[in-house]
């Protein structure tokens, strides 16, 4: 199956998922909300996470003298994900 098909295939599913009466506002944000679970599968699968840890050190160290800068993805010694 083409690259189309597959994703003419997906449109009409998060369609036919919609409720009824749901409206073009609805479908956006459906649409957008597939597009961003598909941008973070594809951003684990390719290696680029975060470490939690990391990222508990980070938020702890918000409002004091020594905040550290936002966490970068590591992508090098990663183990990437079969999803």
């Amino acid at each position: 199956m083409t690259a189309a098909l597959v994703f003419k295939r997906q449109a009409h599913d998060l369609i036919d998922r919609l409720p009824d009466g749901a409206g073009w506002k609805d479908l956006a944000k459906a649409a957008a909300e597939v597009q961003a679970i598909q941008l973070g599968l594809d951003d684990i699968r390719a290696g680029r996470v975060v470490d939690g840890d990391v990222v508990l050190a980070w938020i702890d160290s918000w409002g004091t003298d020594a905040e550290l800068p936002p966490p970068e993805p590591q992508v090098s010694g990663v183990t990437k994900l079969k999803l």
